[in-house]
């Protein structure tokens, strides 16, 4: 499992956690980020019953640099992620030479203003992650995608030729939010970032965050120097090994879907694929095949226009209301773009969604079983 960790999540009743580590676990997650929630022990998990990580993260919402210089001494050694969040320039250019921020949350509206090459090349140097959020994807509400299509795809173009890391989020508000690797690749390839830098970007953070969590612990001391335990043996950091596990998981994602691939696409070499589907809801979901199938139809018009919907392939051959599982076939050239465009539905019929990919083939035999077994 390629390890991802969701940034931001906000959790306002504690009795919804479960919820939410089931889902993150269903989906995949390595983890998640929890907004506010402070740093605390948990009991080494049993191998029969996995939970999934809980980080914890403060977000320092300032627009004066005294009250952020002032807090950040006081929370940094209580949670595993420290982030400011500004609308002021000031702050940004002080906040992204301090290492003790990790991340840097600036609005979509101010992002064409605040962030430019220097800010970029200071936060390579100092690794301050830029937070860049998706949700307005997801978010069938917004009308004026666009404009933010626009400005983050300009951000990330200053952010790549500096080299400077950044991490997705979508601004987790409900479980349902949730989305896996995959999808998060699947959206970011919309706004123009190749596979390469979005693994290193995985990387870097997975990196991070776990460091930062050792650091809690009370084996840490100072970088490099751990406090040895029962039998004389030091506390150390398996960079190595965790580096190079994170480099095999990485190196198995798929290059993501273009447009000038799609535009090419040769009816001789053409290759089907199929996926294996599941809906999560809260709700009771009774949606037909037919509806569903327009819901994927609309989304994909709305991000890839009618020549690009042409060239899909698009055909549910199974469908199970019940049991809210299906397969869809697609060509392999638009397997990333059905990707992206199932992550970005929310909501059909008034019900909030969750599509999640179980499996993807290039026959139908192996998803047909399972398909069977999961119907009865």
């Amino acid at each position: 499992m390629i390890p991802f960790i969701e940034p931001r999540v906000h959790i306002t009743d504690k009795k919804e956690i479960k919820q939410y580590d089931e889902i993150a676990k269903r989906i995949g997650l390595s983890g998640y980020a929890v907004l506010g929630k402070k740093f605390q022990k948990k009991a080494k998990p049993d191998s029969k019953n996995e939970f999934v990580k809980q980080y914890s993260r403060f977000e320092i919402d300032e627009n004066q640099v005294g009250k952020v210089r002032n807090l950040l001494p006081k929370v940094r050694h209580s949670y595993e992620l420290i982030s400011v969040k500004t609308t002021s320039a000031k702050v940004a250019q002080w906040v992204i030479k301090d290492n003790r921020v990790d991340i840097l949350v600036i609005h979509t509206k101010n992002i064409k203003e605040l962030i430019n090459h220097q800010l970029a090349n200071v936060a390579a140097s100092n690794q301050t992650f830029f937070e860049i959020d998706l949700s307005f994807l997801l978010d069938q509400k917004t009308s004026n995608k666009s404009f933010h299509l626009r400005a983050i795809a300009r951000c990330l173009n200053i952010l790549m030729k500096e080299q400077a890391p950044f991490i997705f989020t979508t601004n987790v508000q409900d479980s349902l939010d949730f989305r896996d690797v995959r999808a998060i690749i699947a959206l970011a390839n919309l706004v123009g970032v190749p596979s390469k830098i979005i693994k290193e970007n995985l990387k870097r953070f997975y990196e991070r965050v776990t460091l930062n969590n050792k650091k809690l612990s009370e084996e840490f001391v100072a970088p490099g120097v751990w406090i040895k335990n029962e039998k004389g043996k030091e506390k150390k950091i398996k960079e190595t090994a965790e580096q190079q596990d994170i480099e095999d998981l990485l190196d198995d994602l798929e290059l993501p879907l273009s447009l000038q691939q799609m535009s090419s696409v040769n009816d001789k070499s053409e290759r089907q694929r199929y996926l294996l589907f599941e809906i999560l809801t809260k709700e009771k979901f009774n949606t037909d095949e037919k509806e569903f199938a327009k819901q994927i139809w609309k989304r994909f018009s709305l991000y890839f226009g009618e020549v690009g919907s042409s060239r899909m392939g698009l055909y549910i051959t199974h469908y199970n209301v019940e049991k809210k599982i299906g397969i869809i076939r697609c060509s392999h050239y638009t397997l990333e773009s059905l990707r992206a465009v199932l992550s970005t539905i929310t909501e059909i019929s008034n019900c909030k969604v969750l599509i999640h990919i179980i499996k993807v083939s290039g026959t139908l035999r192996n998803l047909i079983t399972i398909h069977r077994r999961k119907s009865e």
